[in-house]
């Protein structure tokens, strides 16, 4: 399971991927809050998903000017 992170602009966005391509995701208008609000999406994705941290096999992030 790929954990995705996209933090590059206002908005935000986290998905799970797997074999079978997106199992979960979620985007929202983080503004500046970027910091303190993504470990608490991080961990409610993986909670709605039924996923354990030590189920996400590699992580991949965005590379933008956030």
């Amino acid at each position: 399971m790929i954990l995705a992170i996209d933090t590059a602009t206002q908005y935000a966005a986290l998905a799970l991927y797997n074999q079978s391509g997106i199992h979960t995701e979620e985007a929202w208008q983080a503004g500046r809050n970027h910091t303190t609000e993504l470990m608490p999406r991080i961990v409610r994705i993986l909670q709605a998903a039924q996923i354990r941290l030590s189920d996400i096999t590699a992580l991949a992030v965005s590379l933008g000017p956030g």
